[in-house]
């Protein structure tokens, strides 16, 4: 596994997708790593990377190929009966009604995160290449705000919830090589660490029903029914709602969340994007 840097073609209607790929020096791939950890709001503490000497990169590497524990998966009994930032769900509803078939990656692992969380796999991004990326959402989970045991702090989390409800996200098809990085590094270098489990998601554009992965909490929450939500700081908040809208997510799923978080306590009032 070398790590790469992207160089985007003008020529390239989509910049994204078109790149030139050269070696990139172990000490930059660790600036730019601590940087996506700075700005990722879900990130509290981080280790010291900078400089990074070649066996700690060595050593980075070496946990893509160890198990990633599924510390919360195991007999977890999360469960939200009711899902006030559910909406615009019908995309879910009409692939499961034509019983469309699960589709498996047939190059790479499609990687899904929700509710203004992408920039946690985007600004890891320079050095990989995107295969595919679709506007998606997951019948049967739910996006609440939990106060996490590992930091202490409000983190948005994914929840198992009824099946007529939804969160809304992105899904991304990503070389096997950078998801084992990344699956790595949120399980093993975070805090809070975060662990991918296997989620169904449902492209709003298309409505093809694709097997994913997702961050789910690596920890037990502060309190362990996911029910009792708490705000999370208005910078988390702008954060995730501003990359929500900025990715022209349904309108009837922002105010969701921004009623929901109002209920919470949150100054929604003085957010801006």
């Amino acid at each position: 596994l070398k790590p790469f840097r992207l160089t985007a073609h003008a020529s390239s209607p989509n910049p994204l997708r078109v790149v030139s790929i050269m070696p990139l020096a172990a000490p930059t791939l660790a600036a730019l790593a601590l940087g996506a950890a700075v700005l990722c709001p879900r990130v509290r503490s981080h280790p010291a990377w900078d400089p990074l000497a070649e066996e700690e990169y060595a050593s980075m590497l070496q946990l893509t190929s160890r198990p990633v524990p599924a510390a919360s998966r195991g007999g977890r009994a999360e469960f939200v009966r009711q899902c006030p930032t559910s909406a615009c769900c019908d995309a879910a509803a009409a692939a499961t009604t034509e019983d469309r078939p699960l589709e498996q990656p047939s190059e790479g692992v499609w990687v899904f995160l929700f509710a203004g969380a992408e920039f946690c796999l985007t600004d890891l991004t320079p050095f990989v290449t995107i295969l595919e990326e679709h506007p998606a959402l997951a019948s049967g989970w739910c996006a609440t705000y939990d106060v996490e045991s590992a930091d202490g702090q409000v983190h948005s989390q994914i929840i198992p919830t009824s099946p007529d409800a939804c969160v809304h996200g992105t899904v991304w098809r990503v070389p096997a090589t950078f998801y084992a990085l990344y699956r790595s590094w949120w399980m093993a270098r975070m805090t809070p660490p975060y662990e991918s489990i296997p989620i169904n998601v449902t492209t709003i554009n298309g409505g093809r029903r694709l097997s994913a992965t997702v961050l789910h909490h690596g920890k037990p929450l502060a309190v362990a029914d996911p029910a009792k939500e708490q705000a999370p700081t208005l910078s988390y908040i702008k954060a995730e709602y501003c990359e929500m809208k900025g990715r022209g997510y349904c309108e009837a799923y922002m105010a969701a969340v921004y009623s929901h978080l109002q209920g919470l306590g949150a100054p929604m009032s003085v957010l801006s994007c």
